[in-house]
């Protein structure tokens, strides 16, 4: 039993408390189960979360091999409808985003 899903935008940062662009949760199985071959998470993240993916590949893949897999499977790991830009928007929140696009940024005094 695991309870939380494993959530990521497409450049490795973690999502925390919602959806990134890259999911493996639970929840989104409801109704289907997860297809044979879930696409890997972005190739910046953490250690777990590719763990988590190629546990879940290996296990549906053997149960596959021995016909015991469901014909009716639901969406990958990329989200179909999540847009990068506003997973990144959500993840920084509206402060993160003003301070990003606030204004002229001098780095190294230039």
């Amino acid at each position: 039993h695991y309870t939380f899903g494993v959530e990521y935008l497409l450049d490795g940062s973690p999502v925390v408390g919602g959806k990134g662009t890259w999911s493996l949760d639970k929840r989104n199985y409801f109704g289907a189960a997860p297809p044979p071959d879930l696409k890997a998470p972005p190739e910046c993240a953490q250690e777990a979360g590719r763990v988590w993916w190629g546990m879940f590949n290996e296990a549906i893949g053997n149960l596959t091999k021995e016909g015991q897999w469901y014909g009716r499977t639901g969406q990958s790991t990329r989200s179909r409808t999540s847009d990068e830009s506003t997973e990144l928007e959500a993840a920084m929140g509206a402060l993160g985003k003003e301070l990003v696009d606030g204004g002229q940024w001098l780095i190294g005094n230039e």
